[in-house]
């Protein structure tokens, strides 16, 4: 390109770098989080130690524990100059701290302890409005009295709420210990729980209960999660951990809780806990053993310095169109050698053409199942160049990142025949041994026997003429007979017999040395190619391998000796006949004597020589003609055993093909059936017969009974004797003469087999484009073989409800399986699939700008419902809307 083009590359992430730790880089992480710490701030904590050093030594030990955000809830109490002094050194080590307390509100028989964790808000502009609550909540006593465990406040836990309220900063509520004194299970009966879970105050300010121990049935009327969420109904909110510590000793020493989070903030905790169902865990899911990219980045043309790093879940490139998410994605398409696929080829070819053009070049960083690092290179053209673990290796891409599948645009709803089964091969395309080495093999052995056939056949047609020819030559030479010159040239006839048999017998040489010669090359140096073995486990067959390869090294030289053999038989015979030249030149000397001393001038013997040669010749091919018409029986058997090889390995291989459909379909929702016939495409089969028998004038409705009584060539070679049942004499007679001038092509015609995908017992390919796309993600969706898909704007042809229900839904579900590359126009997926990176495409003026971040980022959010939305104005307008339609309803 001539003009200049920008990249600019920037990160959406609340913590980028903190210190020396790379934060979101991925997109949102699984990250530990300690929602109920203390400080020294806390009248129970331990004090000893160097308090100039607490801060340090507080930080460690979150480090160590691999806590990376944590919640400081000292008891009754808020610790301003503390929390801002801790929060200082927690973040150049890239640890989050939020505000809370741990409020032991004056309601049950003990108090219930209640984790508070405040929004940045509550502390904004340096300004502290956690210590007035608490002024408030505790109102008429001092803090000598209530900054303890055992402190009880002047509000009840609904008034508590309603004070919070009151502020108009956000905050939200975690029960610490529940099953434990002062945990709300503990105080509170099932009446009164089931009475707040009808509370839609206390539902939307509740995020989680801490410390949940007894899952099913704790025994003499104790609560347990079982019986809490009968109380609760509907109802349950997210089941977090916290240290409690007393010493920092104990931070992160008790059960660990995991959220997945894109930021370290207030919002990204808050939100996780919304969505505790996909967000919270005890442990984080474990990647390894499966295929994951890790980033795609380009040197050089139009995106060069362009990099981007990739979740192992939920990936979303958006942006307006011609803004470069099909670039990102069509070119990692082609590093990973996948053909762009039937729909808008040319589009998709050019668009890597224009991305990569001159000499650019775009770079997959993997690994594969067995945690080895992948990097695939890719120009414009050639081929990929893979490099595992550095070093470079001469194989394919999918050899080491095995089970990827790409879609294109349009290439999920394409309505082109055979797209069920080749949506399917891709799907099973390593389950399947192509073995194309043995079915080409095959197919060769049905061509010979078939040419052997046709040879016979040819024979046994023309032992007539050379009868009819013989019979006419006898007549002719009776002439000579009776004038008694072919006595007088008898010595001469006999001559030329011997002399046309010695060069028949040098030819048979030649041909016989061919032979063998082939056979050697075939056969290469067996005994070279005997394994250097080095198992201890094989040594008892050593000895016979030994023994087998001195047979070889014996019949390598037999073979060799043969081949000289021949070849010095050939020259001997050669000098032989060359010995008889002068005697053949007398010979063509004294017929011309002859010649002149005849009584009949008439009587041509030159003529008579050629003649009487050419009879000879005929009574040699009547004799072998005679006998290869002979065989014509067993040359049938070879082309019938031949074919029935060549068919019965198609059957077995429709037999895999059928055991590895049945076990994807055993993965898929009962409503989703693939259904599986073989050899049953039988206008394949009459198209085939049409091209084959093209100007034969054979009429359609001959062709039509064809196809109706059998289903390949095969069947029609077999059955050709009830031709004449069937079909008109003369269509017959055309059919039959076809089958004889083409046998190998009907003898090696493949039927195809049909291959279904069947929704509600309907195929496929009766429903509309939304329809078909819906069912083949909701197949993709339930795949667990495949550790990454690429699709180019899946939501293709399907409208937001269906998208929802019969996708997202399930993606949700599936990406802590599968690694998803998408680019999307939807804001759906992104949001309602909670991508874990969301890199968003625009190009301004010549310049190319990528930001990348999780949807938890703001900037990110905002993106999306600029690019995605319409605008904030569009979004807040459309949200009005609803909620009149909503409120009317």
């Amino acid at each position: 390109m001539s003009q200049k083009v920008g990249i600019v590359i920037t990160e959406q992430t609340s913590e980028r770098n903190v210190g020396d730790v790379s934060v979101f880089c991925h997109g949102a992480e699984w990250l530990r989080v300690d929602f109920h710490l203390h400080t020294r701030a806390d009248k129970e904590f331990d004090k000893t130690g160097d308090a100039d050093r607490f801060n340090g030594e507080y930080v460690d030990a979150l480090v160590e524990a691999g806590i990376r955000i944590g919640v400081i809830t000292n008891h009754n109490k808020f610790d301003y100059d503390e929390f801002r002094s801790l929060c200082k050194t927690a973040k150049k080590r890239g640890v989050r701290l939020l505000p809370g307390v741990e409020l032991s509100v004056n309601d049950g028989a003990n108090g219930i302890h209640t984790l508070i964790v405040f929004s940045d808000a509550w502390l904004a502009q340096g300004q502290n409005h956690i210590s007035p609550f608490l002024n408030v909540a505790f109102e008429g006593k001092a803090p000598a009295e209530y900054e303890c465990a055992n402190g009880r406040s002047s509000l009840s836990l609904m008034e508590t709420i309603r004070k919070l309220e009151s502020y108009q900063r956000d905050y939200f509520l975690i029960f610490a210990h529940v099953e434990d004194n002062g945990g709300l299970w503990h105080e509170l009966d099932g009446g009164r729980l089931k009475e707040l879970s009808g509370n839609e105050l206390f539902r939307n300010r509740t995020l989680g209960f801490q410390q949940v121990r007894t899952h099913d049935g704790a025994g003499k009327g104790k609560p347990c999660r079982t019986k809490v969420k009968e109380w609760l109904v509907d109802w349950y909110p997210a089941e977090v951990e916290g240290s409690d510590p007393k010493a920092i000793a104990e931070i992160g020493q008790k059960q660990a809780c995991f959220l997945k989070l894109g930021e370290l903030s207030f919002e990204a905790v808050k939100f996780a806990l919304f969505d505790h169902e996909h967000r919270v865990r005890q442990e984080p899911p474990v990647f390894e053993g499966r295929v994951t990219l890790r980033s795609v980045r380009f040197e050089g043309a139009l995106l060069n310095g362009v990099e981007v790093p990739l979740s192992s879940a939920l990936n979303c490139l958006i942006g307006p169109r011609g803004n470069g998410k099909s670039a990102i994605l069509e070119s990692v398409r082609h590093a990973l050698g996948f053909p762009p696929g039937s729909a808008d080829e040319k589009y998709k070819t050019g668009l890597v053409d224009r991305v990569l053009s001159p000499a650019g070049k775009v770079i997959v960083e993997a690994v594969d199942e067995f945690g080895r690092e992948i990097r695939v290179e890719r120009e414009r053209s050639g081929c990929s160049s893979v490099f595992v673990e550095g070093a470079y290796r001469d194989i394919a891409p999918s050899s080491v990142l095995k089970d990827i599948l790409y879609f294109g645009q349009k290439d999920l709803s394409s309505r082109s025949e055979g797209f069920d089964e080749g949506f399917l091969e891709k799907l099973l395309a390593d389950r399947i041994d192509p073995m194309s080495q043995e079915e080409a093999r095959l197919v060769d052995a049905v061509q010979q026997a078939a040419r052997q056939l046709r040879e016979t056949l040819d024979a046994t047609e023309k032992l007539e003429a050379f009868r009819r020819e013989k019979n006419e030559l006898d007549v002719q030479l009776q002439v000579y007979a009776d004038k008694g010159v072919d006595a007088k040239l008898q010595e001469m006839t006999v001559f030329d017999a011997d002399v046309q048999a010695i060069r028949a017998w040098q030819e048979a040489l030649k041909e016989t040395e061919k032979n063998l010669k082939s056979v050697a090359d075939a056969g290469g140096d067996v005994a070279a190619a005997c394994p250097l073995l080095k198992s201890k486990l094989v040594a008892p067959i050593i000895v016979r391998l030994e023994d087998a390869k001195e047979i070889a090294e014996r019949a390598k030289a037999s073979t060799d000796a043969a081949l000289e053999h021949l070849r010095e038989a050939y020259r001997a015979v050669q000098e032989a006949l060359a010995e008889l030249r002068p005697v053949e030149a007398q010979l063509r000397q004294d017929v011309a004597e002859l010649q002149k001393t005849l009584d009949e001038p008439q009587l041509d013997l030159n003529l008579f020589r050629s003649k009487t040669a050419r009879a000879e010749q005929l009574r040699k091919l009547l004799e072998a003609g005679e006998q290869r018409a002979k065989t014509e029986r067993y040359a049938r058997d070879l082309v019938g055993e031949a074919a029935g090889r060549l068919h019965e390995f198609w059957r077995e291989r429709f037999m895999e093909w059928e055991d590895a459909v049945r076990s994807l379909e055993a993965v898929l929702p009962s409503e989703i059936r693939l259904r599986t016939v073989f050899k049953d495409k039988r206008q394949a089969f009459g198209n085939f017969l049409r091209a084959l028998m093209r100007g034969t004038g054979l009429q359609a409705a001959s062709y039509d009974t064809l196809v109706e009584k059998f289903n390949d060539g095969r069947e029609l070679y077999q059955g050709r004797s009830d031709l004449d049942k069937i079909l008109t004499e003369t269509a017959s007679t055309k059919v039959k003469a076809a089958l004889l001038d083409h046998l190998a092509d009907f003898l090696t015609f493949r039927t195809p087999d049909v291959t279904e995908i069947m929704y509600h017992d309907k195929p496929l390919a009766a429903y509309s484009l939304g329809q078909r796309a819906t069912v083949i993600l909701h197949i993709l969706m339930h795949l667990r073989r495949h550790p990454v898909i690429l699709i180019d704007q899946p939501e293709d042809d399907l409208d937001n409800e269906t998208l929802y229900s019969h996708f997202i839904r399930q993606l949700v579900e599936r990406k802590n399986l599968t690694q998803f590359l998408f680019a999307t126009h939807n804001p759906n997926i992104p949001v309602l699939g909670d991508a874990e990176q969301v890199i968003v495409c625009r190009k301004e003026g010549e310049a190319f700008n990528f930001e990348r971040g999780s949807i938890d980022s703001v900037t990110i959010q905002k993106r999306i419902v600029t690019v995605m939305e319409g605008g904030e104005d569009a979004f807040r307008r459309r949200k009005e809307i609803y909620q009149l339609w909503k409120s009317s309803n």
